[in-house]
């Protein structure tokens, strides 16, 4: 029955954009049984065959579950396939978390995230499972360029995210307090002094997914280079806003800092955002006219059954079956886990744009 199953969840997404949503029940089946070996090797052709954009929206939970090229079980290369063809296909939406995967953990008090350099040794499987990845990529004179760029771009926004402002002298005054208005970008930074002219998108433009996986350079705003002075927003972390200009001449404020919860909101708001217009309708088609959710008026009309005859429930209900409503709930709980699983494993490269 899992095969069978699992089969007819992928002839689906291979078959009709219709189904698109079932990505989220047809990948917890896959990697709920990833010790079933026979299972994995009838899959390949299965998962080759499914268009690469609509896995996209679970990079981080695929990229979570890499393992080493020492790994020969059918699952783990299985999942090493699809992250690679994820990256070869949609590079700007997949690349961050394998990235932050091969990073080497923080060291010392003073510094709370290192970059990964050639000379780097991967400290666990899942971080030589990137290196392998990254390093694969490279091969491909067509998107040598893009990587590099992105490396370049995600060591800057870590290494000046990691600068703390109120510890340095320039940036307060004699009381210790943050200086108000503009402040002066450190110029031994990276994100002066490197990213400039970069062959990628500014990091926070929101770039549709590409389903043909080509993603032409006049598609995207490239960044150009980011203003000599930012803002500060506040508050006991004192998060950072830089200005970022691109190449359409639109200048992009972004908001960086090492705190998560700082960017939480926005970054459900901008995963959320990213899922397909006909999948937001069909969650939006499981609430009721009145705004309400279908089940919250089966609870109320429940309690007002006790009082009232049988034939006010049915109309109350009319058009509504319980397997539709189990659906809808299930539908719901998927969106609701992919967004907190990416939050979870969200890292510093994510930038949240500033309005």
């Amino acid at each position: 029955m899992l095969q069978r199953a699992l089969e007819n969840y992928a002839r689906a997404l291979t078959e009709s954009d219709e189904s698109n949503v079932k990505i989220f029940r047809f990948c917890a089946l896959w990697l709920a049984h990833s010790d079933d070996d026979a299972l994995h090797s009838r899959l390949q052709p299965l998962l080759a065959a499914i268009p690469s954009y609509k896995f996209v929206f679970l990079a981080y939970q695929l990229s979570a579950r890499l393992s080493p090229s020492s790994h020969t079980s059918p699952s783990s290369k299985n999942i090493r396939r699809l992250i690679q063809r994820l990256c070869r296909e949609h590079l700007f939406h997949t690349f961050f978390p394998v990235h932050a995967l091969r990073e080497v953990p923080p060291q010392g008090k003073g510094s709370r995230r290192s970059s990964t350099t050639k000379t780097d040794v991967p400290k666990n499987s899942r971080a030589q499972a990137a290196a392998e990845v990254i390093d694969r990529l490279k091969t491909d004179t067509k998107l040598q360029s893009r990587i590099d760029g992105l490396e370049i771009a995600c060591d800057a926004y870590g290494e000046w995210a990691a600068v703390e402002v109120k510890d340095c002298p320039q940036y307060v005054d004699s009381r210790g307090v943050v200086k108000k208005g503009s402040l002066k970008i450190l110029a031994s930074m990276r994100l002066k002094t490197k990213v400039r002219n970069l062959p990628i998108p500014v990091s926070t433009f929101d770039l549709p997914i590409d389903p043909t996986g080509i993603y032409p350079d006049n598609s995207f705003p490239h960044i150009v280079n980011y203003a000599d002075t930012f803002d500060t927003a506040g508050g006991v972390h004192v998060p950072k806003i830089v200005t970022c200009l691109g190449s359409d001449g639109k200048p992009y404020r972004q908001l960086v800092s090492l705190s998560l919860p700082l960017l939480r909101n926005k970054a459900a708001d901008a995963f959320m955002s990213r899922f397909p217009t006909a999948q937001r309708k069909r969650r939006s088609s499981t609430r009721c006219s009145h705004g309400t959710s279908f089940r919250s008026r089966q609870r109320s009309s429940s309690t007002r059954c006790r009082n009232t005859s049988p034939q006010v429930t049915d109309s109350h209900l009319q058009g509504h079956s319980l397997a539709e409503s189990e659906r809808s709930h299930r539908i719901r709980c998927q969106h609701r886990s992919a967004r907190q699983l990416s939050l979870t494993t969200l890292r510093v490269s994510f930038f949240s744009p500033v309005s």
